[in-house]
């Protein structure tokens, strides 16, 4: 069943030569797919099927992988991997919360809450830059040991370390004050993604992100990760009873051992992985995520290429054929894109494969969601017809 759909998707290629993959073992079960109000709906009701599934058929995390078109899709699957204490390796990309402008953050969080975590302290006494070098910490260190202190007890006593310039003992004051400002908000239970919010534009961090990268892109790229952290947040006080910033720092922040890409995937763990990364892995249950048009295939594909898809559905057939047992497939009926909401529409994709080899799981879209696809793949079989 499954290498039938792929197949059926791959023989839409028009310039290829005709090949067709078999499989000496047979499989009956049919491909199911999924369709979701919202991406954060998808994410949440698929991690929550792995979970009873892995219960029901005693299977292991291992046995799982989510393969996704982009690494940008990654961060709404984390949030609730993460939320259901469920181990998973990220492959072709950098875990959402190992990303620098996402570590930074949660390192000031962590301090306002904890001020002897020395790890987060040391991450961030600089950053931005504000004139505490190597040179500074050094004669920290030197006080610290002397006094038996604390860095954040010598950083308070800075009046008494005279071998520190005045402007670096100015910039730490105000660091200081920053610290002790939000340590106040937080504790008088403030709303946390907005208190987050005015507290990443009030240390200026954009400056910094501008300082250390190559172009706007980079950029914006970086802020989007942080403001997809806020979001992260304000979903976490929406959604549970414990809404403190050190329930969700304790929730969600979990510490990752580094290990080579091998060893991730012998463990027992969940892969979360890019197409691109796939080719040569199988699994035997396969959730292919995000197929919109848009995604899968990639908006970019379709602007530059005059509509020549080819390569987009050639990756297509690779996700699918990673599933040896079981596929699912799965879209949503809207996404956020520049911060407004817009209407998905399911990838065209999902045509190409014969309806008798699907089965549908739960849908939430409405008469209003099935004109405007019938209309869009009415559309696409006019330009088939032309071309």
């Amino acid at each position: 069943t499954i290498l039938e759909a792929a197949n059926s998707v791959i023989k839409n290629n028009v310039q290829r030569r005709a090949k067709k993959l078999w499989s000496a073992k047979k499989n009956d079960s049919a491909i199911t797919l999924h369709t979701f109000p919202t991406p954060r709906d998808e994410a949440e009701e698929i991690i929550k099927e792995i979970l009873d599934a892995k219960m029901r058929r005693n299977l292991a995390f291992n046995d799982f992988a989510i393969i996704m078109r982009t690494n940008h899709q990654s961060r709404l699957f984390e949030e609730q991997l993460r939320r259901f204490r469920v181990p998973y390796v990220l492959i072709g990309g950098t875990k959402f919360f190992d990303r620098k402008e996402v570590k930074d953050i949660v390192a000031y969080l962590n301090v306002i809450i904890n001020q002897q975590d020395e790890v987060s302290l040391l991450r961030i006494i600089n950053t931005p830059h504000r004139s505490i070098g190597i040179h500074t910490l050094e004669i920290l260190n030197r006080f610290c040991n002397a006094n038996k202190t604390s860095l954040m007890g010598a950083l308070r006593q800075i009046d008494h370390i005279p071998a520190i310039s005045p402007k670096a003992v100015q910039s730490i004051k105000h660091f200081l004050a920053i610290i002790s400002e939000y340590e106040t908000r937080f504790a008088h239970n403030e709303k946390l993604a907005p208190l987050i919010k005015e507290f990443v534009s009030e240390i200026q961090y954009e400056k910094e992100v501008a300082r250390v990268s190559e172009d706007r892109t980079e950029i914006e790229s970086r802020m989007e990760n942080i403001e997809n952290l806020i979001e992260d947040i304000r979903y976490f006080e929406e959604n549970e009873d414990n809404r403190s910033l050190r329930q969700y720092l304790s929730t969600m922040i979990l510490s990752n051992t580094e290990k080579s890409p091998e060893e991730k995937l012998k463990d027992s763990n969940l892969t979360l992985i890019t197409l691109h990364s796939c080719k040569g892995l199988e699994f035997p249950i396969v959730y292919l995520v995000g197929m919109e048009e848009g995604i899968l295939p990639h908006s970019r594909s379709i602007d530059e290429n005059n509509g020549d898809i080819s390569e987009e559905r050639r990756i297509c057939y690779v996700g699918i054929t990673r599933a040896k047992d079981e596929l699912h497939l799965s879209y949503s009926l809207e996404r956020t894109k520049y911060g407004e909401t817009v209407h998905s529409l399911p990838s065209r994709f999902l045509s190409e494969i014969p309806e008798s080899l699907i089965t549908a799981a739960k849908s939430y879209e409405s008469p209003e969601d099935n004109s405007k696809i019938a209309e869009f793949y009415l559309k696409k079989l006019k330009q088939l017809a032309n071309s």
